[in-house]
């Protein structure tokens, strides 16, 4: 599906590839979402201001925001976890390294996780 401000694009049958238009850097942040044996894992999902996008997005894919079971950023920018609040019943993980650009709000929300062992 595409339009001027949210692109969806079906990447393999369990995954979609969600692009928020960001106009402020005229460019699109990139979200995932996987459907891995009936549970919903979100990965990204764009800036505060983009929620309603993203929600936009998930709706057309048939999926409410409260059936997101896991949220995970791959880093802490804002593009990254800015509208991770709209996912409220989502377990969410974030790298402990990040934890530092997340709100007081925010961080009581996440799970952090380690650097992988080496």
């Amino acid at each position: 599906m595409k339009d001027s401000s949210v692109e969806i694009t079906q990447i393999t049958d369990s995954v979609f590839g969600i692009a928020l238009w960001d106009p402020s850097w005229h460019s699109y942040n990139n979200c995932y979402l996987i459907n891995r044996d009936g549970k919903l894992l979100l990965l990204d999902c764009g800036k505060e201001d983009q929620g309603n996008l993203l929600i936009k997005a998930l709706t057309q894919l048939h999926v409410e925001s409260d059936s997101i079971d896991v949220f995970i950023a791959t880093h802490g920018h804002s593009d990254h976890i800015g509208a991770s609040h709209l996912f409220q019943k989502a377990e969410k993980w974030i790298h402990r390294d990040d934890c530092d650009r997340l709100s007081h709000e925010q961080i009581e929300g996440f799970n952090t996780m380690n650097s992988p062992a080496t």
